[in-house]
């Protein structure tokens, strides 16, 4: 076997999380288990990396086989002029899976949380969030866990960083538990996932993650259980968790379906205590993963419906909220479509509104408000080239995308959640280096349209007279 062949066979058998021995020519995606579409996207980016040529869009489709995979790399290792594939201004091609991963369980239902009286384990952690309402949580979690053992773990506010992670991880390794409870937003659930990681593999470091599919197994030492009590992020059915180093302002992720929940808790009631502000930009979270999910370049056919059931639930009910106030049944239908979103996301992956939100917690803009400060200006950017975003806008009954960008925008500026001049100040002054994380996101490569810098710059120009 020549080295050139060699070396790539040992990178698909590292990134799979298998031997050598089972990588051949013939195999593609669909012959592993983590070789799907997002295991595909993500083999992509680590080629790129290895041996430092891009993809362009025609050959990322045209991969089928390890023998596809190996004729590219040959094509651009002998072209040392590899011309810079970002990109054509054209619709993205479709990368098709059919394949669907969800929790083992998932209790549904108003008082569901009841359901922890039926668990054996003998010590349980309980990762919560810093928020106001997370005392109220100890108690009712208690309540349901009489025969366990139970310890808390307090996570600081704010988006996931690695310190939150490292210090979380020390205090599982010191109560030792057979089951994990996160019970909190998706900050909260993501960085119990990452702890959870680093208890059961104490000689790891977050670093030593960031290869997709990289994990080894987990549930050696406890099992993980998710409890939303914000609906937006769909931590709690999703294969990856995202955290930012202390002194770095830039997303990593980390994927595997090691980290999808053994069981899952969806009690609409837990969201009582929510803040309405914390609501809103929850709910234009799932908003936008069931969107970009719904026009992404990866299709999957079986997760359509869940998408146009979120987007046209979640504009019902703030639509109602802005109008008479939130009740119990928002909450349910807020609480469900999340999760459903949350589906869609960890399947089809999410586009550049989640690019450029990704990059906007040092500006101290939450995860799903930077989603909102940029959805519609994304969609006005990409329906000139996909007619996804009319389709999923007449299943949800608003005709045309256009119809639906509307609503949006009143709902939007509806909730009085927008940032003050300042910090979108500081976005648009720092707007080029911005862009150039958003370029590298993940999520960029799954854009229905894959767009060059310069119109990245007209969607801050948009951006800037939307809101300035």
């Amino acid at each position: 076997m020549d080295p050139l062949k060699r070396s790539v066979y040992n990178i698909l058998a590292d990134h799979f999380s298998v031997s050598a021995e089972d990588i051949s020519d013939g195999i593609g995606p669909g012959d592993l288990v983590n070789w799907d579409s997002l295991g595909q996207m993500q083999l992509v980016i680590k080629i790129e990396k290895e041996f430092n040529f891009k993809f362009t869009v025609e050959e990322i489709i045209a991969i089928n086989s390890v023998k596809d995979l190996m004729a590219v790399i040959k094509r651009h290792s002998s072209n040392r002029e590899i011309e810079d594939p970002i990109i054509d201004q054209r619709q993205n091609k479709s990368i098709v899976t059919h394949l669907l991963r969800l929790p083992r369980n998932t209790y549904w239902g108003e008082n569901s949380i009841r359901a922890l009286n039926m668990l054996e384990q003998k010590k349980v952690v309980i990762v919560l969030g810093s928020s106001a309402y997370t005392s109220g949580m100890k108690q009712k979690l208690s309540m349901y866990l009489r025969k366990s053992k139970i310890d808390f773990v307090q996570k600081e506010n704010g988006e996931p960083q690695a310190s939150d992670i490292y210090k979380a991880a020390e205090a599982l390794s010191k109560h030792s538990p057979d089951l994990i409870i996160a019970a909190g937003g998706g900050s909260c659930l993501d960085t119990a996932k990452l702890s959870w990681v680093l208890y059961e593999y104490p000689g790891l470091k977050l670093g030593d993650l960031a290869c997709p599919h990289s994990l080894p197994p987990l549930r050696n030492k406890a099992s993980f259980i998710a409890i939303p009590t914000t609906f937006g992020s769909g931590s709690e059915v999703s294969s990856a968790a995202v955290f930012s180093k202390d002194d770095s302002m830039a997303k990593t992720v980390i994927v595997s379906h090691e980290l999808l929940p053994d069981q899952v808790i969806l009690d609409p009631n837990l969201g009582e205590s929510m803040p309405l502000g914390i609501l809103y930009t929850s709910a234009f979270d799932a908003l936008t993963h069931a969107i970009e999910g719904f026009v992404s370049s990866i299709v999957n056919p079986a997760v359509d419906p869940y998408a146009i059931f979120s987007v046209k639930n979640i504009i019902n009910a703030l639509h109602e909220i802005q109008q008479k106030g939130i009740s119990s049944r928002h909450l349910y239908s807020l609480c469900y479509s999340a999760y459903y979103s949350g589906i869609v996301q960890n399947h089809c992956s999410a586009g550049l509104t989640h690019s450029l939100a990704h990059q906007l917690g040092n500006y101290g803009i939450r995860h799903g408000l930077g989603n909102a400060l940029f959805l519609t200006i994304v969609i006005e950017c990409n329906k000139r080239w996909t007619d996804r975003y009319d389709q999923l806008a007449d299943g949800c009954g608003f005709g045309r995308a256009d119809g639906l960008i509307t609503t949006i925008k009143k709902l939007i500026k509806n909730a009085g959640i927008l940032p003050d001049s300042e910090a979108l100040k500081k976005v648009l002054d720092d707007r080029d280096a911005i862009i150039e994380l958003a370029m590298r996101d993940i999520t960029f490569k799954t854009n229905p349209v894959v767009l060059k810098k310069d119109e990245l710059g007209i969607i801050f120009d948009r951006f800037q007279k939307e809101f300035l």
